[in-house]
């Protein structure tokens, strides 16, 4: 269960595993990709603007979590505030799973280090 846009979302990101973070990294392409899009265009009126950032950030979650999931988190809004303290929520709890690890694997490494030491 993840919370993301304060509603609690039958969804699982793990940092740790493999298949999570290659949808992630499949993601960040695609932001990176939308982004030269976006200065390819030119000149956008301030609402088109808007609604490309978004569209991009939709995109994000639903190529990590699967399409349509932008609708489950999002509903309706296209507003990029919104959807820019979602995406760092999201980032967030990425990071913290990352540290968790570390510090699971540190506690490991430690442990196997005593042992050797005997």
């Amino acid at each position: 269960m993840m919370t993301l846009n304060g509603k609690q979302l039958d969804l699982t990101y793990d940092a740790t595993n493999a298949d999570d973070v290659e949808r992630a990294e499949k993601a960040q392409e695609h932001f990176s990709a939308r982004e030269k899009e976006l200065a390819e265009k030119g000149e956008l009126k301030r609402s088109e603007w808007l609604r490309f950032q978004c569209n991009t950030i939709f995109d994000y979650f639903d190529i990590i979590f699967g399409d349509g999931t932008h609708k489950l988190i999002f509903g309706d809004q296209t507003s990029l505030e919104l959807c820019m303290n979602t995406l760092m929520e999201f980032a967030t709890e990425s990071s913290q799973n990352t540290t968790r690890l570390i510090n699971v694997a540190s506690q490991y490494m430690a442990s196997r280090l005593d042992r050797k030491k005997k």
